[in-house]
């Protein structure tokens, strides 16, 4: 590959360093997501028994369900939190030692964060168009 240079104003970095500390901020906000979320998973599936005893009508094969999706969601979101925090540091990194591997490394870390969001939206809408429907139709069947 054929190496180019790229020349990076003050200003531009002065937004590179922005950038990087909102989405530092943002990846902390994600990992405590991630905590409660596995938190509330596991107290769901050790209380659930209790709060079928409280409340006849929740039962354990409900909540243990719901507290095993609270983990998985948690698993999920694992990813783009640990991409945005690459980002941050390797962007960080990058401006201060003025290093262009980093950068590199850095938007590797931004793009994979994004095809990531990409791929979970798409996802998402799939599972809206399908479910949405199905819940109508079962809605005028009761």
């Amino acid at each position: 590959m054929e190496e180019t240079s790229l020349v990076m104003t003050e200003a531009g970095k002065k937004d590179l360093i922005t950038t990087a500390k909102w989405c530092k901020f943002y990846a902390i906000i994600l990992f405590i997501g991630v905590a409660l979320y596995v938190l509330i998973g596991l107290l769901m599936l050790v209380f659930g028994n209790y709060a079928g005893q409280l409340q006849p009508e929740l039962s354990a094969a409900m909540i243990a369900p719901m507290g095993l999706f609270y983990i998985l969601l948690a698993g999920i979101w694992v990813m783009p939190a640990l991409y945005l925090l690459q980002f941050a540091k390797r962007t960080e990194k990058a401006v201060i030692e003025n290093d262009t591997e980093s950068l590199e490394s850095a938007l590797n870390r931004m793009k994979s964060f994004w095809k990531f969001m990409g791929i979970f939206t798409i996802v998402m809408l799939s599972i809206v168009i399908l479910v949405v429907p199905i819940a109508v139709i079962g809605a005028f069947t009761l």
